[in-house]
């Protein structure tokens, strides 16, 4: 197992988190905490960098649609990048593409 490490970048209203390693089970929280914290405070968006990414499953994809349920409701944009072939694959099949990117994104 790999371990999860989200990196916090911030630059004016825009909130960047650098996913690194797998997100699963055991590591989804500690993506849901980090996120947690920074919508905290006002922020106009945030995107999940995913290139640092190595394995993602169904609970690191509902952390992704749970924050960006959150960001809807506190008027923050959100979106994936840098994303593999696989993730996007994932994305494509669940129907998630269509809520957590946009065209290009990946």
């Amino acid at each position: 197992m790999q371990a999860f490490d989200v990196l916090v970048l911030r630059e004016d209203g825009d909130v960047r988190l650098e996913l690194r390693g797998e997100l699963d089970p055991l590591t989804a929280p500690n993506l849901r905490a980090t996120a947690a914290e920074v919508l905290s405070e006002p922020c106009d968006s945030v995107v999940l960098g995913c290139d640092g990414l190595t394995f993602l499953d169904s609970s690191g994809l509902t952390a992704m649609v749970e924050i960006k349920k959150r960001c809807d409701e506190v008027g923050a944009r959100m979106r994936l990048v840098g994303y593999d072939a696989n993730i996007g694959r994932l994305l494509e099949i669940t129907g998630l593409n269509c809520v957590l990117t946009e065209p290009g994104d990946a």
